[in-house]
């Protein structure tokens, strides 16, 4: 069976392949493509030399080039330079060459043969260079033999300030993390210029980079940014629960320290909707007043955070009346009415609800009967 591809006039160009199959496409220029996606190299070579109806124009080579450099097709790419079709240092918008593409995709094959033809300490806007480029995206092998074999400097900072062991420590590229700690002695205190160490880029995403970090990078749990952002903070806005405790338990951080914005772990979780570590939070002796206010503004979960506010309500009344004001407390006591009748939440450090589907039939209705508690609390922002 032949590959056909049909163009725009009707014309048909017919060429065997090694998986041959039926082609039609409305636009003949996504028949090259195709090609160059598919790693077909002659029929390649037909379409661009032949040309039917010249619908390949000079601005397109480059797309060409750079659609083989990101499939990892070196003989489309080494034809592509080789006939002159296009140059080997043409930059995109980004300023980024075919190097630093193919260290973004991983393609170590590619990026040894342009080594004696594009700089490594080429940058594009950003500074990034091609260590950076791997790096960030994770591709050890790349990052080795650039470093090890390709003159890549270690200290390439991009326009943050930030090296291969932040950019790497930011998407959770663990193996790159530890082969740059273990192997070439990479400042896990190193700062980029908001502050941040590869410990704070980590906290933001990534859970095993994170813990790594700790337990084996000789990274500190008291690292903060520059405005007092802490590993907590940030893994409260982003992690799992089992993320927060084990830095609690294990680690050490704090509950309660704040940046210089005043938020603290809760108020982050609370800003992001994770409503379940905000439960653990209140249950584990952290109560912050301004967090009622976020919950009321946001309106997000509102019966998830009913809970929450049921959960405060089994505290001490000593503690309360010390921690807020008469109008507030007034509230508690609305909502002390709603426990009295609950035996549910009488035990609520042994049974925690984080999901409303979870709720008793009889929970729900009488929530729901305590309308006026809803209203009440809107007193809190005022």
């Amino acid at each position: 069976m032949e590959l056909y591809i049909i163009e725009k006039g009707g014309k048909v160009l017919t060429n065997g392949g090694a998986n041959p199959q039926r082609v039609q496409m409305e636009q003949p220029k996504e028949v090259v493509f195709f090609a160059v996606e598919s790693g077909e190299l002659e029929l390649l070579q037909a379409l661009i030399v032949h040309n039917p109806g010249h619908y390949i124009n000079a601005e397109d080579y480059p797309l060409i080039l750079l659609c083989a450099v990101q499939h990892g097709h070196l003989d489309m790419v080494k034809w592509l330079v080789g006939e002159g079709f296009v140059s080997i240092v043409h930059l995109d918008e980004r300023e980024c060459t075919i190097l630093h593409h193919a260290a973004m995709c991983g393609h170590l094959h590619i990026v040894q043969w342009l080594q004696n033809m594009i700089s490594v300490h080429e940058t594009t806007v950003d500074k990034y260079t091609a260590l950076l480029c791997a790096a960030r995206f994770g591709h050890l092998a790349v990052v080795q033999w650039l470093v090890l074999h390709g003159g890549s400097f270690l200290g390439d900072q991009d326009s943050k300030g930030c090296g291969a062991l932040h950019l790497a420590a930011s998407t959770g590229a663990l193996d790159v993390v530890q082969w740059l700690v273990r192997e070439t002695k990479a400042d896990v205190s190193s700062r980029s210029t908001n502050g941040f160490s590869p410990l704070l880029y980590a906290a933001s995403l990534c859970t095993d980079t994170t813990r790594w970090l700790l337990t084996e990078g000789a990274a500190c749990i008291s690292d903060v940014g520059i405005n007092g952002t802490t590993v907590l903070q940030l893994a409260a806005s982003h992690m799992r629960l089992d993320d927060v405790q084990w830095l609690v338990r294990e680690a050490g951080a704090s509950m309660t320290a704040s940046d210089r914005d005043g938020l603290t772990p809760i108020r982050c979780a609370t800003l992001r909707d994770q409503v379940s570590i905000v439960e653990w939070l209140l249950l584990n002796g952290v109560v912050e007043p301004a967090i009622w206010s976020d919950m009321i503004t946001l309106r997000r979960n509102r019966w998830q955070y009913w809970i929450c506010i049921l959960v405060l309500f089994c505290a001490p009344p000593s503690r309360m009346a010390a921690m807020w004001s008469p109008r507030q407390l007034h509230v508690i006591r609305q909502g002390a009415r709603v426990r009295e009748r609950l035996p549910y939440f009488q035990d609520t450090r042994r049974v925690i609800v984080s999901d409303t589907c979870s709720l008793p039939t009889s929970v729900s209705s009488l929530v729901l009967e305590y309308a006026e508690f809803s209203s009440a609390c809107e007193m809190w922002c005022v």
